[in-house]
């Protein structure tokens, strides 16, 4: 007998239970949601919906509800763009919302045991989305899938069946390695972005020339206060709100995840001036977040840390695949990175509201199609997640 249940924190939860369900999904991991519950800022809570058997844990959806703020941001933002005002002013809009899917990184939606036969997994998978929606119903939300990764699974298949609106979400980024040394990745470099390569050597020597060290730190505890203040700083000066996350974060991070984080960071003398994050699933990194103080724009700090540097780490610790997380899509083009596209799949199940997003989401999508279309020639990843 199955029973789904919903869950307000993991606390108490066993571990090995919950991270075998999500094996190698690090943003779906026990680890990685505590760290989120411990140390969340904002008025996004946590909430996960399990399907129990007899002998535990066979499904799980990790989920997050997001309240209707004073401004207009969260999905309503994503969604319409600076329209998210008009959006809520034609009651469109789509806040409070529960949402299935990684607000950082990338993570399957759904966790359900392997090794259970296909026809079981597929009727687990359909408990679940029940049991979302319901909750969503019972509280007036809008029910989202944010962050799908398009062709990966059948999971888009699942949500279209079930009435699902697909709206166009922008594009992560990611990077195949084959090379097993740097200087074979900016060889290859050359072939499609020769400008890009050659600024590689300039940009080491330039650091070089100004006393700029780079260093991988596999603990932050004795610089964890200036790292978090330089997330959030480059969180503020890009998106005009705080770093999202307590100044606690890094360490519990740390504490949960242990050796599949690391911290690369820049230093000037004995202060730190940029920060990237790596968290490491197996062959695969990801970069989630990244602080640069850029008044050291002469050093190229930001190109060093952000990419040289944990790139060549990748090809040497045997990483095959890198993920760069989404924006500043030019840049990362030109360094050999690729578009992962991406969907958001909204539940109407009003069919009056379903007919008026349905010209907007493809609007959406068009406008989506001719911001990419301006990017550096790099081709589109297909992915498994």
């Amino acid at each position: 007998m199955i029973s789904v249940e919903r869950l307000e924190t993991l606390a108490g939860v066993d571990r090995v239970e919950w991270d075998r369900l999500a094996a190698t999904d690090v943003f779906a991991s026990y680890g990685w949601l505590r760290t989120v519950e411990e140390t969340l800022l904002t008025t996004y809570r946590p909430v996960y919906f399990v399907a129990r058997g007899p002998a535990g844990f066979v499904a799980a959806a990790p989920c997050y509800v997001q309240d209707v703020a004073p401004a207009v941001a969260g999905i309503d933002r994503i969604v319409f763009g600076r329209f998210a005002k008009a959006a809520r002013t034609l009651r469109i809009h789509l806040a409070p919302a529960l949402i299935c899917g990684p607000r950082t990184g990338l993570s399957t939606h759904l966790l359900v045991d392997p090794g259970l036969p296909p026809e079981e997994r597929q009727r687990l998978t359909e408990l679940l989305c029940e049991a979302m929606e319901g909750f969503a119903r019972a509280n007036g939300a809008t029910m989202c899938f944010r962050n799908v990764v398009d062709r990966a699974t059948s999971l888009p298949e699942l949500l279209r069946r079930r009435g699902y609106l697909p709206a166009v979400e922008m594009p992560a980024t990611v990077m195949d390695v084959p090379w097993t040394s740097f200087a074979a990745y900016v060889r290859d470099l050359k072939q499609h972005h020769r400008a890009t390569a050659n600024n590689i050597s300039r940009e080491r020597n330039r650091a070089r020339k100004n006393g700029i060290v780079f260093r991988k730190l596999v603990d932050a505890v004795d610089y964890a206060p200036r790292l978090h203040a330089l997330l959030d700083s480059h969180n503020r000066r890009l998106n005009g709100t705080p770093f999202p996350f307590a100044t606690s974060f890094l360490l519990r991070l740390k504490h949960h995840l242990s050796d599949q984080v690391a911290f690369y960071v820049a230093f000037e003398g004995e202060e730190p001036i940029a920060v990237v994050l790596g968290i490491r699933a197996g062959e695969s990194i990801s970069f989630p977040m990244v602080g640069v103080d850029t008044t050291r724009r002469e050093a190229f700090v930001y190109f060093n840390n952000s990419y040289n540097e944990p790139i060549e780490d990748a090809i040497a610790t045997g990483i095959r695949k890198i993920y760069c997380g989404k924006l500043v899509y030019d840049v990362k083009i030109r360094r050999g990175f690729r578009l992962l596209p991406m969907s958001i799949y909204i539940h109407a199940p009003k069919r009056l509201r379903a007919m008026v997003l349905r010209p907007i989401f493809a609007a959406q999508a068009a406008r989506m199609r001719r911001i990419l279309a301006g990017l550096p020639t790099a081709g589109a990843a297909e992915e498994t997640q």
